[in-house]
């Protein structure tokens, strides 16, 4: 077997798991910076894979700390996901749809939040890197995005209601994650962006 179709099949394996957390978070959207249960399970998902976690970073945000078991290094990497949902009614009639009249993950960050957890519990898993992971779960207030010109009737909102977050696209997600920090951990040289 690949190593990426190991990798893969070991995120696969959390799917169930994952996805539960994942329908959990859907069915009870907060807005951004009223995150509070969803921090607390996503704090409480990351002790459990033994990752140190620093919570109401931001007041609701929660960032993980993973080290590498191969040696110390300097390198770290941050991965970030949003947590917040947007103020728009649902209308999936989906078994774990909001329970918030008003409230809804539309724009899919409760799928964000569900792939870096399954990064974090596949890192959590395979420590063999030198270096620091941080999973930053962060709140953000909710933006709505409009395509098109002219008057509403010719505008197409980006958020749907209508629309759910798609699990099976998670273990993809993750393993991308995966990659990256591992690809970034195990360089030897430093890069530099300047974005200025």
């Amino acid at each position: 077997m690949t190593p990426q179709k190991s990798l893969l099949t070991e995120l696969y394996s959390l799917l169930p798991e994952i996805q539960g957390i994942r329908q959990r978070i859907h069915a009870h959207p907060e807005l951004g910076f009223q995150e509070l249960a969803t921090a607390a399970l996503v704090a409480d998902y990351l002790r459990q894979l033994d990752i140190e976690v620093h919570e109401q970073v931001g007041k609701t945000g929660v960032v993980g700390v993973l080290r590498g078991t191969a040696g110390i290094s300097a390198r770290s990497i941050g991965l970030r996901a949003d947590m917040d949902a947007l103020p728009i009614h649902e209308q999936t009639q989906l078994p774990y749809q909001s329970t918030i009249a008003g409230q809804m993950h539309a724009c899919g960050h409760d799928g964000h939040t569900a792939v870096l957890l399954a990064t974090a519990a596949y890192l959590a898993k395979h420590r063999d890197f030198a270096g620091i992971v941080h999973f930053m779960l962060r709140q953000r207030p909710g933006a709505y995005f409009r395509l098109g010109q002219g008057g509403a009737e010719q505008r197409r909102v980006l958020h749907n209601a209508n629309f759910d977050f798609n699990d099976a696209v998670i273990p993809q997600g993750a393993a991308m994650f995966v990659r990256i920090a591992q690809n970034f951990l195990a360089q030897t040289t430093t890069t530099t962006l300047n974005l200025g």
